[in-house]
């Protein structure tokens, strides 16, 4: 049986990913994006973590930003048995806001700094996914196409894509020939994937 290598963030503890020599795949993502490195500290900062979210007052017109864990995307995570929810900005909106009129509902950030870890109640209200969505691109957080770092294509690519599909390629051709997956090909040619361009 092979040695299982682990991460080499200090405390980590995870293996490392497959597609890095160094990080677990949690750090690895955060690394590319330029994010904090330390490993979670939820398991140790529990109440710390509690007592900020019980501190979260309206009135500023700055960003509360969390200063514990953040997910891959940089919005605000803990762990407590008593929220059902581990996003904090989502439990910030109901304790200040109520419950969403629909569960599909989101926390949407009208400063345009969720994924720095904004917290601030005045700061959120409850909107559809799509009106969350229009935020974020009147915010320009929005990561579509080659802004997103996990991007595999460029526009060059997506415009050759449906180039093809013009001209009688199949999917799974078209699939093959970009290296991505059949549904991936679908989605662009038929322009529910990269709608942008």
């Amino acid at each position: 049986m092979d040695n299982i290598v682990l991460c080499s963030i200090e405390g980590c503890g995870k293996p490392k990913s497959y597609t890095s020599k160094l990080y677990c795949p949690m750090h690895y993502q955060r690394k590319r994006k330029g994010m904090d490195m330390r490993p979670e500290p939820l398991i140790l900062l529990r109440k710390d973590t509690f007592d900020f979210f019980e501190n979260i007052k309206p009135g500023s017109a700055d960003c509360i930003i969390w200063p514990y864990w953040r997910n891959s995307s940089g919005y605000a995570e803990f762990a407590h048995r008593n929220y059902k929810s581990k996003i904090v900005s989502r439990n910030v909106c109901i304790k200040f806001h109520g419950k969403p009129r629909n569960e599909s509902d989101e926390a949407a950030h009208s400063c345009g700094n969720g994924h720095l870890g904004c917290v601030n109640p005045d700061h959120l209200s409850w909107k559809s996914h799509k009106g969350n969505h229009e935020d974020r691109e009147s915010h320009g957080t929005n990561l579509a196409g080659v802004e997103n770092p996990n991007a595999k294509l460029t526009d060059e690519k997506v415009l050759q894509m449906r180039k093809m599909r013009g001209e009688g390629f199949t999917y799974q051709a078209i699939a093959d020939a970009f290296d991505v997956a059949i549904a991936t090909s679908h989605k662009i040619c038929i322009r529910k994937g990269w709608k942008h361009i």
